[in-house]
């Protein structure tokens, strides 16, 4: 989230004179503030996106308002817009299509209609604005690779849009670029070419691997995580407690928790998925049990991390798998409190 604050104290008092054309007449309201809160994007219509700007600011305290008004444009104090909101503190405008700067100001109305002078403006450039720090500007993002510029990671591959499309030169919206099975980041991280279906990583590579909840990591077997990608629902959480039974504790330090699932784009065939749990949260027995289903077959049932091997302690499970639909569909169940995995492995039989 981008945040980044902006005040302006409205002194004087209320004017007996009419707004005029350009300018806003001011009126006895004091203390208003602008933020420009947060970026966000949003995906309207037909493949088309469109940058949304949410902007907040402090509320007037004063039994004189009636409301706000917000006023945009192109130029900076020549706004050709303008949006009553009423008495909401928020506005968002997602209209912004055009590689330019947009200039925003608000104004506070009383109950004649007169209004404040304009606060101070806050401006975005969506040419040059990279809000998920990426590489890649929104504007590109948006009109030129179709990516989503809220999120580094579109096609969720390992490999962040700027890289693929200034490095790799693969495709930052499709997970495998040559459809060989193997997805780009994987293939980087192992040395192949993900443009060459005939270049694969060697025997034994990992088809997908990703540290829940956290970043990359590079265990001691050689096996490369990913940053965590391809979930559905569930939150994170993290500790710096030493996990028992491992070398690798940072990959069991950090979860993805609730009820969730993972959802793999693989071939068809057999796989051998591993599970990685630690139990970094609760130190009794019965605090949390959960389930684990696989392809809509149970895998694990009512595991109980702490009775099986104690707290912050590593313990795995190898299940075999078959896929027949393309996708690997791994779903934890909550029986107790919160179903939760560290990690995940899946290799290829």
């Amino acid at each position: 989230m981008i945040r980044t604050k902006f005040t302006q104290s409205f002194s004087r008092l209320l004017s007996r004179h009419p707004r005029s054309a350009s300018t806003p007449s001011t009126v006895g309201l004091q203390g208003l503030k602008l933020w420009l809160l947060s970026l966000l994007f949003l995906l309207l219509g037909s493949q088309a996106f469109a940058a949304q700007v949410t902007l907040q600011w402090d509320a007037v305290n004063s039994s004189q308002l009636a409301g706000y008004k917000v006023y945009y444009g192109y130029g900076s104090r020549q706004y050709n817009t303008n949006v009553n909101v009423g008495n909401s503190i928020t506005a968002a405008f997602s209209d912004l299509k055009s590689a330019q700067i947009y200039y925003f100001a608000v104004t506070a109305f009383d109950t004649s209609g007169k209004e404040s002078a304009y606060s101070n403006e806050v401006s975005f450039d969506l040419a040059k604005a990279d809000t998920d720090k990426d590489g890649l500007t929104d504007w590109n993002e948006i009109q030129v690779y179709r990516t989503d510029p809220a999120k580094a990671d579109t096609d969720g591959d390992g490999l962040s849009d700027g890289a693929e499309v200034n490095i790799y030169k693969t495709d930052p919206i499709k997970a495998d670029s040559d459809n060989d099975g193997f997805a780009d980041g994987l293939e980087v991280s192992n040395g192949s070419n993900p443009l060459d279906a005939g270049s694969t990583p060697g025997a034994g590579a990992a088809l997908f691997a990703v540290n829940a909840g956290g970043g990359q990591y590079s265990a001691g077997d050689g096996t490369r995580f990913g940053a965590d990608a391809k979930f559905t629902g569930g939150s994170s959480y993290k500790t710096t407690s030493a996990i028992a039974g491992t070398t690798d504790d940072a990959l069991y330090q950090s979860e993805r928790f609730g009820n969730f699932s993972y959802n793999v784009p693989v071939e068809n065939g057999e796989y051998d998925v591993t599970l990685k749990f630690a139990e970094i949260y609760h130190t009794s027995v019965g605090k949390r049990v959960f389930n684990v289903v696989i392809e809509g077959k149970a895998a694990i049932s009512n595991l109980d991390l702490v009775a099986k091997v104690g707290a912050k302690a590593a313990y795995d499970v190898k299940v075999p798998v078959m896929v027949t639909d393309g996708t690997l569909n791994i779903t934890f169940q909550s029986v107790v409190d919160n179903a939760k995995v560290n990690a995940i492995k899946v290799e290829a039989k």
